[in-house]
Order: structure tokens, then sequence, then C-alpha cells
């Protein structure tokens, strides 16, 4: 940019082209207001007053006092703050007059101001408030209220705010390196900071419970500022500072799935004074600015062909509508889709469904009028290709789909009864006709259905839904029943029986009501509990029923509740009491947390799971019977836990909501390959948090993580545990009692409980870049392919970059092979690399095909014991027997190197080299190889013999077989008994 002054106009419209051109979404300016006196405004009123720069802006109120702080004279105060109540509404009634620009940024329709230090406000909360009410009574609405964490990381609404946003390098805790540096002034009382210490640390992002928007920082040197007491951060490169964006962007999309929330902050366009800046310079030129552009490209190019249309007849809440919400939310935070949502009608889940997906209603149109087409045309036109239309209802949007060039996956929940109460008979024929496949809960809906209309067979699916909602009391019944009691002011050991549903006669809460009674009166200390929302004559009828009852307090209407944990969780029994109810997720709620369930037969396509022992049925609409059942497990807590425990894993083993994405997106020609993740760990408690978030963070869908833990002795469970609390991944723990000494016994362990078809073992110390799945998984694409794995970085104990990749090591056998992407034959890969060495220096930056790897482990499983150093690359060799390899060049996997594993151990270094020449001898007997092989295999036998210590004159060092410990161990390892 050369020499430049902003209040030349021509050089805020260059900044804009140059912002816009490499990605940039909006300028954040400093705004400085003293008491209704302003300073340095003119570029900001410049750019508001001249629409030509057609840049999104927003404003932050730096209310610090300003003092010389670029002198050291931290006392001398050249102006200062005074905030008052008259001072609040002046501030914000000046302001306003930006937030009404077109261009001004807005979250969810609300202007966004940014507060430099709320806390140094006489009442921030009260300030809040006042910018709040003003902007209400004077026509801004609402408005939206974040505060930098400059100097403390709090939660924003202890002062009133809506968001925080991170300010790196402030408020962080980098590595102190001024002793390390050789080349200070003697003068310097300053420090040094790793830069690439906060970049590493803020790629592991852990949920902080509040609205945070992430920020990046492309350098920083305040020397300019503070002289000799400066504050200077080394390390930082364009590609570290562009990888640091990517990850920062990836959290913003799975944390907040409105596109107006999803901002990241970049510390700071033109902060030359204190080093932190995006614009070009001599030193870097525009790298700074490319590495922006490259990091957001790699995120927004992952989701091109993300999109996917969800098409639900109300928001209404009710069960199908809850279905659709949770379809919404898990395509876009686990799958990363961009979900449209048609919705045919109204209702209070409207705006929950807005936080998951862009919403188009056509409440009050006709679903197959010229409206409702067009607008499916345009969905096709935008390159949605796949429709999951949910209900019977929805079908009537089918045709005007499907006509649009969409494949439609029909979802019907609903029996006979319903269709012909609501004449639902032109949806389902419409449904029947036009879906690609239709997808029922239970055989029973699917027969009831069939009874209206054909369908192939080809086309009918049954499949449950799955638990869409995890419990957060799940495991700790105790402590919901202890809140659940205390909630409706009953004895600590009062029972509860529940019911959950709209209450209506189809849901059948009179007959809940007459068995109440009859429980009651046998057991004083029974109370039901019913969570839901009245339809009005039912609520008449109920009302009359319960007044002439004994005992009327026992019986609690509490209303629709958003958050049922603690109902379910907390209860006793779960009465199903539904006339008719296809497969309710009430059902699987209740037996998630091991609360049986009683129902009444023919009701409903959830007989075959309580047939598999973990409730009781009765006869329909008995409520006699219901009453006996009911009083039955109440009598017997032994019986009620058994059938409980019994529906608990049948849940947890066979009702993942997520699994049940994966196979509508299978239909939906929309497939995404399972992969099972296995995480082996053996007192590796230090890293799993690291190692466990960047499996989370993966750009790509994990189908399930299984973690092994092979008897640690350090605080691992505790790491393990804590950390998959807070994931909705399906995932198992196992733990050994003893320690196993085999990780290839805890591999093939893992793998036979594995239900991906892919499996990515993760060693619990390293950890991986976001994308690496997502590339590492499309060479797979080619079905041959048997092992697709990544370079790799390598990092120390402490997680410092020791080599950005392994070509040192590969270099030996080619310069060339390891610099490029490729894919090759099993056999070639096996003649031209591990017939040498080890060419896949990490287990972690590979990934298998589930069939071929469980094969190669079942058939090394007795040599495998023999093998103390190179198991790996015995199951590779076996592997590339079967298919191809392919390789990445990015390194997108992270290999820690221990100094233990790296420093030469003289008690295996005699088994280690006869293990290298065992693995060399092997594989000279399966493939051919040519003499320039056979040469750089004696070369590597060369280097490990000298580097294992092994070199001595007394022997020939180009046969170090001669060697009579290493020969020992090489007959014993080759030995076949």
């Amino acid at each position: 940019m050369g020499y430049y002054d902003l209040r030349d106009c021509e050089v805020q419209k260059r900044q804009v082209e140059l912002a816009k051109l490499y990605g940039l979404g909006g300028f954040c300016f400093y705004f400085y207001w003293f008491h209704g006196t302003r300073l340095l405004e003119k570029p900001i009123l410049q750019f508001r007053d001249n629409k030509e720069l057609d840049m999104p802006f927003c404003l932050c109120w730096a209310n610090e006092n300003w003092s010389r702080i670029w002198d050291g004279l931290n006392d001398h105060v050249l102006i200062q703050q005074d905030h008052s109540e008259t001072d609040d509404i002046a501030f914000i009634k000046y302001i306003s007059e930006y937030f009404t620009d077109e261009r001004y940024i807005r979250i969810e329709n609300k202007p966004l101001l940014l507060v430099y230090r709320p806390e140094l406000l006489p009442d921030a909360r009260v300030t809040a408030s006042r910018w709040r009410d003003w902007c209400h009574h004077n026509g801004i609405g609402d408005i939206f209220l974040a505060c930098l964490q400059s100097f403390k990381s709090v939660d924003p609404r202890i002062y009133g705010f809506d968001a925080a946003v991170e300010f790196p390098p402030n408020n962080t805790v980098p590595d102190i390196v001024t002793e390390q540096m050789n080349t200070l002034d003697f003068n310097f009382k300053g420090f040094v900071y790793d830069w690439t210490s906060v970049a590493f640390r803020a790629r592991a992002y852990e949920e902080p419970g509040y609205s945070l928007f992430r920020t990046v920082n492309p350098s920083w040197d305040n020397i300019a500022r503070r002289k000799k007491d400066g504050a200077v951060f080394v390390g930082s490169t364009p590609k570290a500072y562009s990888e640091w964006l990517e990850c920062a962007a990836h959290d913003t999309i799975k944390r907040f799935p409105s596109p107006s929330s999803r901002l990241v902050f970049a510390n700071a366009w033109n902060e030359w004074a204190e080093g932190a800046y995006l614009e070009p310079d001599q030193a870097y030129g525009y790298a700074y600015l490319q590495a922006t552009r490259n990091a957001l490209e790699n995120v927004s190019g992952k989701n091109t062909d993300n999109k996917i249309v969800l098409v639900v007849h109300d928001a209404l809440a009710h069960g199908a509508q809850y279905i659709a919400l949770y379809l919404a939310k898990t395509l876009s935070c686990s799958f990363g889709f961009k979900v449209e949502l048609v919705v045919l009608g109204d209702g209070l889940l409207l705006s929950e469904f807005q936080r998951w997906a862009s919403v188009h209603s056509l409440a009050g149109l006709n679903p197959d009028g010229p409206e409702a087409v067009r607008l499916a045309k345009q969905l096709y036109a935008d390159g949605n290709r796949a429709a999951i239309v949910n209900t019977t209802v929805s079908g009537a949007y089918i045709q005007s789909l499907t006509d649009a060039g969409f494949r439609c996956i029909s979802l019907v929940n609903e029996l006979r009864t319903i269709i012909e109460v609501y004449e639902l008979h032109e949806q389902a024929a419409a449904i029947a006709q036009h879906a690609d496949s239709v997808v029922f809960p239970a055989r029973k809906v699917a027969d009831s259905f069939l009874d209206i209309v054909n369908i192939p067979d080809e086309k009918v699916i049954i499949r449950p839904q799955g638990l869409y909602k995890k419990n957060a009391y799940r495991k700790d019944n105790r402590r919901a029943r202890s809140r659940l009691r205390a909630e409706l002011g009953l004895d600590k050991d009062a029972r509860v029986v529940l019911g959950v549903g709209y209450l209506d006669h189809r849901k059948g809460v009179d007959l809940f009501v007459d068995a109440a009674l009859q429980v009651i009166d046998s057991i004083p200390d029974a109370h039901f509990v019913w969570v839901g929302h009245w339809e009005s004559i039912m609520k008449t009828l109920i009302e009359e029923k319960i007044a002439a009852a004994t005992s009327p307090e026992k019986i609690h209407f509490v209303g629709r509740k958003d958050d049922t944990d603690i109902y379910y969780a907390g209860a006793d029994v779960f009465v199903l009491s539904s006339r008719e109810d296809p497969f309710p997720s009430t059902v699987m709620e209740s037996l998630e947390v091991g609360i049986p369930v009683v129902a009444f037969k023919d009701a409903g396509g959830f007989e075959t799971l309580l047939e598999r022992g973990c409730g009781m049925m009765v006869p329909f609409e008995d409520s006699l019977r219901l009453a006996e059942a009911i009083m039955e497990l109440l009598n017997n807590p032994a019986l009620a836990r058994r059938l409980g425990n019994t529906g608990a894993s049948i849940i947890d083993s066979e009702f993942s909501f997520r699994h049940y994405v994966y196979d509508l997106l299978d239909l939906a020609g929309q497939a995404r390959r399972r992969i099972s993740v296995i995480v082996p760990n053996y007192n590796y408690a230090r890293y799993l948090e690291q190692r466990l978030n960047s499996i989370f963070m993966q750009t790509y869908p994990v189908f399930e993580l299984i973690v092994l833990d092979d008897a640690s002795s350090d605080n691992s469970l505790e790491i393990i545990r804590n950390c998959l609390a807070k994931t909705d991944t399906d995932h198992q723990l196992i733990m050994n009692r003893k320690n196993s000494g085999s990780v290839f016994g805890q591999w093939r362990k893992a793998i036979e409980l594995a239900r991906g078809d892919f499996i990515w073992i993760c060693e619990a110390d390293d950890f991986a870049k976001p994308d690496f799945l997502e590339k590492c998984i499309k060479k797979f694409s080619d079905p041959e392919v048997v092992i697709s794995y990544t370079q790799s970085m390598q990092v120390d104990e402490d997680g410092k970059v020791i080599n950005d990749d392994y070509l040192d090591y590969t270099n030996k056998i080619s310069k060339n092979k390891w610099q490029q992407d490729y894919v090759c034959d099993g056999f070639e890969e096996l003649s031209r690399a591990l017939a040498v060495q080890n060419t896949i220096p990490n287990v972690s930056a590979a990934i298998f095909r589930k069939t071929s790897l469980q094969e190669s482990l079942e058939h090394c499983e007795r040599q495998i014991k023999k093998l103390k150093i190179v198991g790996d690359w015995l199951i590779y060799s076996d592997l590339l027997q079967k298919g191809r390899i392919a390789f990445t060049s990015e390194s997108l996997n992270a290999h820690r190197r221990h100094h233990k594993s790296i420093t030469i151990d003289p008690n295996n270094n005699n088994r280690h080299m006869a293990e290298i020449i065992y693995m060399q001898n092997r594989i000279s007997r399966l493939v051919k190889l040519e003499q320039e092989t056979i040469a750089k295999a004696k070369g590597f036998e060369q280097h490990a013999y000298h580097h294992l210590g092994l070199a001595n004159s007394s022997v020939n060092s180009a046969d170090p077989v001669k060697l009579p410990e290493v020969q020992k161990w090489l007959n014993r390892i080759s030995s076949p008994s």
C-alpha cells in the first residue's frame, strides 16, 4: 500500500478492494468516545458516507482512558472517560446513526456493537439495559452486544452482553522464549514470546458455555510503542496462521448454525504500531492475505455439495416435528450440510428451525401452487438434489419436488387411523407414486400404510428413527429423582409415574388418569405426572374427572417443558397410554435412562421393542390392567430395574439417531462413509483432551468412537469421561482391569466391535488437523484402495513441531515419490518402498478398509506376537497384498515423538535390528525386487545398524547379521514354532 493517509477516500477504496479480493467479510472499526468528545472519527464517517465502499462494517467502542502508553508514561492521561447515565444515553443515541447503514453488520438482524473493556463501566449490566431500552424506543429494535476478552475471559452475560470476542495474543498464556534469543539489545526489558504456542493451543477449542466469537492473530510486536519494555511474538508464519484460521472457522460453523452469527475476527487488519496486520508488507508481501483466502476457500469449498432440503408439515411442538428439528440440527452441525427447510404451516418451533436451517414458509399457500412450485425449482437451481419429506401430511409437496428433479425420501410416522381421520389419502398416494424410498419406524406402521396405498417392496424401508436427544442425567438417576421431587414438592421417597405428550384423546390421557386413580388408592405415595400441553376439550373432561377423585393433588399436569430430562430420569415408571402411536420418542427416552415402559397392545409399532423384555403391555384401552401393571412395577423394584436395564442396553446399542441420519443420507444419494475411530490409550492423560478434541473437530462426520483404556494408572479415565460427556458422537469406553501388554490385541478387540466400514486408529498421544478425515477418506472412491494415509508432521512431547514432514526419512528411497499425492498397486508399494523400510511411520495417519484390516490382523496374529517393534510394518505388508494404497502429501497428522522413543534403548537394539532384517527378508520373498531396491534396503539396514549403536571394529559393518545377538533374535522371530 505504501505510505497512506486514512483521511484519503481513495486509500479506503483500495483497502476495501484488497480485503474483498482475499475473502474478508467486513471491518470492525475502533470508535473513540470520551463523554461526547470523539477522536479519530473522520475515516469512519467518511466510510459511512461513501456508499461506494461496499464493505460490511461494525464498531467497537475503545472505552479506556487515553494515556501516553507508547512512551512509558502510563499515568499521563491525555483524555479520560466520564461514565454516567447521561453519557450512556448520549453515546447510544449518537452511535445509532451508524446502525441504520445498510452495510452495518447485524447478527440475527440486530446491529452488532462491541465494547473493548466493559469491566471499566460503573455497571455494565445497567448500561447495556439502558442501551437496549433506548434502541427499542427509538426505532432501532434489538441490538447485539459483544465484549472483547482483552484482559478477562469471563461469561459476557455477567455484563448483560450477548457474546464475547477473543483477543489474542492478549489474555493468552504464551511460552516465554526471551532467554533463547541471542540478538536482543542489552537494555531490552520486555519479553519475547512463542507465537506458535498461542496458535497451537487455540486449535483445540473447548465449548465455553456461552457465545464466543473466535479471533486469530497474524503476529505481534509492540516495540514501536513500548520501546525497551515491549512484547515480541516470534514464530508466526502465513501457513500456521492459515491453519489457525481454518480451525477457528470450522469451530464457528459447528457452534453457530445461523450464518449471521458465523463471525471470526482477525487481530488485526492494520495495527502497524503493534506489529499485527494483514495488509501487505515488504517481508511477506501478500502472504498473510493469501493465507486468509486459502483458509476460507478450504472451509467453504468443503461444503459446496453438502446441501439438502427438509420438508415438515408445520412447526407445532409435537413428536414428528421434533424429529424434523433434530434432523436439521444433526445434518447441519454433525454432517456439515446446508439445510433448506420448507415448512407448510406455522408453529412454536419455527424459531428453533431457524437456528439450524434456512426456513422457507409455505404457510397458507397451496403446496402444489405456483409459489410452491417456484420454490422447488429455485432450491434445485441452488444446487440441492435431495429432499427428506417428514410425515404423510408433507406428501402434499412431494410432487412439486420430484417434478423439479429432486430425489425424495419420505418419512411416514402415521398409522391408518390418523390418515383416515385427517383425510390424508391424496398425500399418501403422492408419496406412493413419487417418493424414491418410504421409511417407516416399524413394520406395523408400514403394513398400516400399505392397507391404503400400494408401494413396491424395494421402496419400503423399516428403520426406527433412533434417540435424537441424550438425557443429561443418563446413569445419574439418583440426582434426577431428588431434583424432580423437589421441583414437584413431593416427599423424597415418593414414587412417580410419568406420561408425556399432547394431552388429547389419541394420547389416552383419560386412560392415564383412570389408571392413576386406581393406583393412588392402593399406593398412597404414588404420584402421576404428565408433561405436555392440553387439547381444550380433553382438558375439560379430565378436570371434571379429577375433581371427583379422593386425592386429586397426586395427579400433576405440569404443562409443556423444553427440558424434560429430570422427568424421564427421575420417574419410576413410564406409561404410554396412547390409543395409537407409531413409534414415539418418549419410549426411547424412558428406556435410555433405565425406566421401564407400560403400554397398550395393538397401539403402535413400539410393540416389537417392548416385547424384547424392557416393558409390559396390557390389553388395548384396559385401564384396570394398566393400573395393575404399574402397581406390579412400583411394588417390585427389582423387576422394574431389570426391564429398565434391558431397555437401556437396547437403546444404547441399536437406536442411534446419527446412524439413522447416515441411513437416510444413503437413501438420498448423499452417502457418507462410516468411519469407526479407535483410540487405544495407556497412561497418556496429558494428551487425551487434545487427541479427542481433534477427532470431534473433524469436518467429516465420525460414525462412532471406541476408546480403549488398557488399565491406565494415571487420570486417563477421568479425562476420557469428561471429554465423552461433551460430545454427541456415538461412543464406547472399554476398560481393561489388567494391562494387556498388546496394542495389536487392543486394535483387534475394537475392530471386532466396530460397526463402520473404515477404521481410523488414533494413537492417544497424536492429533490431527480438522480436515484429515475429509481429505484422507476421499481416496476410497477407488474401491481397490485398502489403505489411505497422509504425510505427518513430527512434534515433541510439548507439541512443538520438530519437522513439518517425514521427507528426510523417506528421501532415502525417493526424493520425489512423497512430494505429491499418489495411488498405486499394493505389490508395487511393497517392491519399491516397504521392502526397504516402513514408509508409513505412524498409524494415526492412516485410514483402513475394515474388512481388509481385520483379515490381516487375523492372518498375522501368531507372527505379530513375536514382534515388539515392527508389528505395524507386518500388518501393512499383509494389507498391501489385498489392494491399492493412496497417499496425501499434505501433513494432516501430527506424530508425537517422545524422548524415550527416539533414544536408543540398549536392551532392545539387537532385537530391533533383527526385526528390521526379518521384515526386509519377508517382503523380498513376497515380491521380486530390482537391484536398486535391494541396494536401498541394504543401505537402510546399514543406517539402522549404526543408528542403533551396533557398529564396532570387530564386525564387518556390511553384514550386521553376523552379530550373534542379532542373529539369535532373527532365528527366534523367523522360527515357525
